[in-house]
């Protein structure tokens, strides 16, 4: 379904109820996959968020390792 014509203003005079609650419906039905999706680039937000946060903290681990081998060999 293509949103954008679902939201965009009707360009017909055709004034028809049957087509006005078509269009209502198909408007409702997009702002649900509006919703749908706002959520799920929510959820990879906050994905990436926890990710940078795991590969930040195995950094400072590395380099402590990297350190104390370096103290070790040299």
């Amino acid at each position: 379904m293509d949103c954008e014509s679902v939201v965009a203003p009707s360009t017909t005079a055709d004034g028809d109820d049957d087509d006005e609650a078509i269009r209502i419906s198909e408007a409702a039905d997009c702002t649900e996959n509006c919703y749908g999706v706002m959520k799920e680039v929510e959820k990879l937000i906050n994905e990436n968020m926890e990710l940078s946060a795991t590969k930040n903290a195995l950094n400072v681990v590395k380099n402590d390792l990297i350190r104390k081998l370096d103290d070790v060999t040299g």
